[in-house]
């Protein structure tokens, strides 16, 4: 078929033919719309310990904010490009944050990945001799969504022609049900034929297909997939199904793969056993003994020889020693203030973002669970005690994650901003892995 120019199926010109290799690696690769972070950041961490690959889609991260997507999962390394790039550089951003795409790989599998693109709907990435594929498409509100899709599909197919590879999975929040034939559905399609797919759609259970869903309304639909190299579709998926979880805070419900690739590179021994050694820490200044730390960095401070002959005109002689002093007298500073902060204040890893969670939080989070069990046990009716039950705790949970979050953030401004007030302004590194400033009030 032909799309944009490309008459031959890539898989002709394009693909290496797979080596019969005895050597079968299982990966376990999952997709799943946040539908935003701040939603999606608690189970996306339950999904980085079932999963060697995971595909996201809707973080809403403006381009300075991707670092947050860095601190997720010790074991993994993040591929992540932004959709408000232009948004942001030409003006102020109206409304609500929107879009992004992100690739978590295993840092077992990281050593043999090659980023190929990076752009506003998806993400390319090339491990060993697999293709990896990470879409967000138009969804029913894009204006001209369906020019929009076949721009999206004739980039891929172009950033995609000159590369070496064996396989490809392909998946993501697609906006579009493949089993229900329409013009969106056959640009997809057409996708598969020059990438020499297929969809998996048909080896999920079929009384479990739904991938999302909206409570209030009761609409579902099924529109998160993932397709593979024929060549794996037969033989090489072992399972495909989606997950649903009282915990997930997401409209979308992740879709996992299970599937048998030949000859794929993992190095031994990299994961959390082997990298605990070498976990970054952060202070948690907001649990610290603040008047201790005033204390001993005072008596420290006062202990260090200041060069103050450097300032005298005409008295650096020699710039080789006058750089050592200053540089002697900049260490002996920060040795000061890590010493005091090393007694006073207690440290966590560095990627400990729920620094706010307390009892409270563990209660709902396990009655929300519990009544999403019930709710399911019952075939997820849509209407009935159970179902107002399951709704009511898993907005409960919802709100109260959101309230202490802010909470702590309204706290951190308020001492910033407060008059009449000594400050020590101390750099550190915030618990959710952004650098930031926080003071203390000495009366």
């Amino acid at each position: 078929m032909l799309i944009f120019g490309i008459e031959a199926p890539l898989s002709e010109t394009g693909v290496l033919k797979a080596n019969k290799m005895a050597a079968q690696s299982n990966l376990t690769i999952s997709t799943y719309n946040l539908h935003g972070l701040n939603q999606g950041r608690s189970f996306l961490n339950t999904l980085c310990d079932m999963s060697d690959v995971v595909y996201v889609q809707e973080h809403w991260l403006a381009p300075f904010d991707l670092h947050l997507l860095y601190n997720i999962g010790d074991d993994f390394i993040c591929y992540a490009s932004s959709a408000m790039d232009t948004t942001i550089s030409t003006g102020c951003l109206k409304g609500r944050p929107y879009g992004g795409v992100a690739i978590f790989v295993k840092k077992s599998l990281g050593v043999s990945c090659k980023h190929v693109k990076a752009a506003s709907r998806y993400i390319i990435l090339l491990m060993g001799h697999v293709l990896l594929i990470n879409v967000y498409l138009p969804s029913a509100s894009t204006p001209d969504r369906s020019e929009e899709l076949i721009e999206c599909v004739a980039s891929i197919l172009n950033d995609v022609i000159g590369l070496q590879y064996s396989y490809v999975i392909f998946g993501g929040d697609m906006n579009v049900d493949v089993a229900v034939e329409n013009d969106l559905c056959s640009v997809l399609q057409s996708l598969a034929s020059d990438l020499d797919l297929m969809f998996v759609y048909d080896k999920i259970p079929a009384n479990d297909r739904i991938t999302y869903r909206v409570v209030s309304t009761g609409a579902c639909s099924s529109i998160d997939h993932f397709a593979v190299s024929q060549s794996l579709h037969s033989n090489s998926v072992q399972d495909v199904k989606v997950i649903d979880s009282g915990s997930n805070l997401s409209d979308h419900c992740p879709l996992i793969l299970n599937i048998n690739i030949p000859n794929i590179k993992k190095l031994p021994g990299v994961g959390k056993n082997r990298i605990k050694h070498q976990m970054q820490v952060t202070y948690r200044w907001d649990l610290g003994d603040i008047m201790q730390y005033y204390a001993l960095t005072g008596e420290l401070l006062m202990g260090i020889d200041v060069p103050m002959h450097l300032l005298s005109n005409g008295s650096i002689g020699d710039t080789l020693n006058a750089v050592e002093e200053i540089n002697s007298f900049y260490n002996n500073i920060v040795f000061s203030l890590q010493k005091a902060s090393y007694a006073s204040i207690p440290r966590k890893k560095h990627n400990f973002q729920k620094y706010w969670w307390d009892e409270e939080l563990s209660l709902l989070k396990q009655q929300a669970i519990q009544s999403f069990n019930a709710w399911v046990s019952l075939g997820k009716p849509r209407q009935g005690r159970i179902f107002e039950s399951m709704r009511k705790d898993k907005a409960a949970y919802k709100l109260a994650l959101r309230t202490k979050e802010n909470r702590v953030l309204m706290i951190f401004q308020t001492v910033l901003t407060m008059p009449s007030c000594v400050k020590i302004w101390i750099v550190s590194g915030r618990p959710g892995g952004q650098s930031f400033v926080a003071s203390r009030l000495l009366r």
